[in-house]
């Protein structure tokens, strides 16, 4: 082979190698430009969530079908937001299911008041999420007074009329199901065992000692307990992330309380009332107990003595503290 010839070669090779190496460039860069649009589309997709659920929680109670614009999988965690991979973190309190699948969310909102307004609680389902209130006739007549909007899919049954080989043959195409138990509970892990299709929640309500148990699929629990209806809707809405959720609201519910408890002492400096200043000091005595109240029955006690006490001040012309 000559010399010309042999040129001719390592001209070819060189210019294979570096073609090959500036389409495995642009390939390269081609797909990081598909991973920053992915995560931009991801963050933007999220914050249009977020503001679209604050936009509307002006308002005691409401509800909205939320569009995600296409098809795609939220995850919710206790303080996050999920979207392929792409975490936010957020300090609303949100109720939902750990995923949902879809174009819409279903999405539902209400002021948690205990005794003063605390905090708008967000509720999330999926089109594809079903519900059962499952009652008897000692609990017949608090769950029949359960408002929902009626969007979602919920459905109130007697337990005598629970059939679950029937609806585990009719929930098969479902993203959650979540049976709410406000009667007795047999033998949960079997009933675990007829959904192998489905997400499937089980919990049990006590009404009476405002208590929940959250069932996992071995048949053990989580006990928790709940303040006032919006709360215990998040164990029926949100049960997976409901004990860390709950907690947060509580965390919001002591800081408030601290800051009413610094608006008395604020209050009885400045009124030249004797009698109004004894009020200030005896609902800032409340308000000390209730931040510090370690039981369920204390926290109600001294939820309804600061009402009352609130409204004394009303009565007598004092300032009130919320």
């Amino acid at each position: 082979m000559n010399k010309k010839a042999i040129s001719q070669m390592f001209t070819w090779i060189f210019i294979i190698i570096a073609g090959s190496l500036i389409l495995i460039f642009f390939i390269r860069f081609a797909f990081q430009q598909t991973q920053i649009f992915g995560q931009k589309g991801s963050v933007e997709l999220i914050a249009s969530l977020e503001d679209q659920l604050e936009a509307f929680s002006v308002s005691e109670q409401s509800s909205k079908s939320v569009s995600l614009g296409y098809n795609t999988e939220v995850e919710f965690t206790c303080d996050q937001i999920v979207n392929e991979n792409i975490p936010k973190r957020t300090n609303l309190l949100i109720f939902a299911p750990s995923k949902i699948k879809g174009k819409n969310l279903l999405t539902w909102t209400l002021n948690w008041e205990f005794p003063f307004s605390i905090s708008n609680l967000y509720f999330i389902a999926s089109e594809q999420s079903r519900y059962l209130l499952i009652y008897d006739k000692d609990s017949f007549s608090q769950v029949a007074s359960f408002n929902f909007p009626s969007f979602f899919s919920l459905q109130k049954i007697n337990y005598d009329n629970l059939n679950l080989d029937d609806l585990a043959q009719n929930t098969k195409n479902l993203q959650n199901l979540n049976l709410i138990y406000f009667t007795q509970l047999k033998r949960p892990a079997e009933i675990f065992k007829k959904f192998p299709n489905v997400k499937l929640n089980i919990v049990q309500v006590d009404l009476r000692e405002n208590e929940i148990k959250i069932f996992h699929p071995d048949g053990s629990f989580t006990a928790s307990y709940f303040l006032e209806q919006p709360i215990l809707y998040g164990a029926i809405f949100g049960p997976e992330n409901f004990e860390c959720v709950k907690n947060k609201a509580l965390e919001r519910l002591d800081l408030l309380t601290q800051v009413y408890s610094q608006k008395a002492v604020h209050l009885s400096t400045k009124t030249e009332m004797p009698l109004c200043r004894v009020k200030y000091y005896e609902i800032r005595n409340s308000l000390e107990l209730f931040k510090d109240a370690d039981s369920k029955q204390l926290l109600y006690e001294l939820k309804d003595k600061i009402k009352i006490q609130n409204k004394a001040l009303q009565k007598n012309a004092c300032p009130t503290i919320y």
